[in-house]
């Protein structure tokens, strides 16, 4: 630095040059030297402690000095200084200078003060959020005032905010089934005015459904079973043992509907059930038990000719009514008295008949059947031969043949039984009794056995030769 009595006499020899007179200025030393600099005091306030502003000082003649916070700027040449003030962010937070430019002269031995004011035009938001189960996640979304939009997981600070008022999505949680809700799913957050303390919202999730275990049993295997399940906007078929999530809480109703396998009904117990539902992870409980609802009816029909059908008829509960032409399996029938009654049958010119013609059983709920059999057998008639004409003690000469090689003979009035039906030829021989001869006439005759019937036939014998004998007295 050249001393102050240098400074005046340089002063003095450039003033000689230039033809003006300068007398020295005088110092502490005698000499004499004027001022040829300034100072410039810029003061910086309203940033927090410890945080650097944004000030630029520059001249017309080259000066350029940034500053930081307030200071002095000393030995400044003089003229016009522009002061620069420029907006900073510090720990997210805006500031914003004013004024944010000013014009200031510096002058000899004068300390120009210059006056910049940093204020905090953004706020800061604290949103805290709580509630949602370990190993969950959402994503909830904040809109606000200038198109700000941001997402965010968890619990944050958020910084450098324009006042207003901000939206908040808050979306369900789903997690292992389980819905989670904050109410209201959209809600405003006001922040009023700039400041470094945040505003403070909580964002509170909870479990808002409930869980229903329906517990199915007696389905046989390779079957399903038919639950309808309703509720709140809730609509399900089950086919089996289940565990519903996510439901709304309210009152839950289950129709059951029977089913069919391997030739039997199951019916469901209870048929419908209700139950209630609360947010809750413990579940509410409902139980279908199915149930054998049939029974099975084995019908064997024997003793009828290969090739011919039974007449049987099974009738029973509920109008039930079925012919059968043979042995039958009958399954799937409902509980109750059946009868079976059984017609004759006639097959090949034969009769059959049943035995016994009707008869009554009980069907209960059961995978064993229960057994009724019918058994067939051919009805038999009858033909009487009634002979007449011999004398008495003389045997007859008569031999009865019919259907399948039938041969009988007979020596007198007779009725043979266990005959088929058919024809049937009665032929007479001659017979002699006392010297006389005697024969039917006609010799042979024929009868018609209708099945299970009776036939008559009359045979006269007459005399037809031998000796007369005369008693004279």
């Amino acid at each position: 630095m050249i001393p102050a009595f240098r400074r005046g006499l340089l002063g003095c020899v450039l003033a000689a040059a230039l033809s003006a007179a300068c007398t020295p200025e005088t110092d502490g030393s005698g000499g004499l030297d004027p001022p040829a600099s300034g100072s410039l005091v810029v003061t910086v306030e309203g940033l927090p402690p410890g945080a650097g502003a944004s000030v630029a000082v520059s001249s017309a003649q080259g000066y350029q000095r940034n500053v930081a916070g307030t200071e002095t700027l000393s030995n400044l040449p003089l003229g016009s200084y522009a002061v620069a003030a420029l907006e900073v962010v510090i720990d997210g937070d805006r500031y914003v200078p004013a004024p944010a430019s000013q014009t200031v002269a510096v002058t000899p031995g004068t300390a120009v003060a210059v006056h910049v004011a940093y204020v905090l035009v953004t706020a800061r938001l604290q949103l805290t959020l709580e509630g949602i189960p370990a190993g969950g996640s959402v994503t909830l979304q904040l809109n606000g005032p200038g198109g700000y939009s941001h997402s965010l997981a968890g619990s944050e600070l958020l910084t450098g905010l324009t006042p207003g008022t901000y939206q908040l999505q808050t979306p369900a949680v789903s997690f292992n089934g389980d819905q989670y809700q904050a109410l209201p799913e959209l809600r405003d957050i006001v922040i009023a005015a700039p400041g470094s303390a945040p505003v403070v919202a909580t964002v509170s999730y909870a479990l808002a459904s409930g869980r229903l275990v329906v517990a199915v049993s007696g389905v046989p295997a390779g079957a399903n079973a038919a639950i309808q399940v309703t509720g709140p906007g809730f609509d399900r078929l089950l086919t089996r043992t289940d565990t519903l999530t996510g439901l709304l809480p309210g009152s839950y109703t289950l129709s059951a509907s029977a089913l069919s396998a391997g030739g039997n009904s199951y019916a469901p117990a209870p048929a419908s059930v209700s139950v209630v539902v609360s947010a809750s992870l413990i579940p509410a409980a409902a139980q279908v038990d199915y149930l054998l609802a049939s029974g099975a009816l084995q019908v064997t029909a024997g003793g009828i000719p290969a090739g011919s059908n039974a007449n049987i008829t099974v009738s029973g509960p509920n109008g039930f009514s079925q012919p059968l032409s043979g042995s039958q399996l009958l399954t799937n029938l409902a509980p109750g008295n059946y009868t079976v009654a059984a017609g004759s049958v006639l097959s090949g010119g034969q009769l059959y008949v049943p035995a016994p013609a009707q008869q009554s059983i009980l069907v209960s709920a059961a995978l064993t059947p229960e057994l009724v059999a019918v058994s067939y057998s051919q009805a038999l008639g009858s033909l009487t031969v009634t002979v007449s004409g011999l004398p008495a003690g003389t045997s007859a000469s008569i031999t009865v043949s019919g259907p399948g090689g039938y041969a009988m003979a007979l020596s007198g009035s007779q009725t043979v039984t266990g005959l088929v039906a058919g024809l049937y030829s009665i032929a007479s021989g001659a017979v002699s009794s006392g010297g006389v001869s005697y024969s039917a006439q006609p010799a042979v005759q024929s009868v018609t056995l209708s099945a299970g019937g009776n036939a008559a036939a009359n045979v006269v014998y007459a005399a037809t030769s031998g000796t007369l004998v005369v008693g004279i007295s």
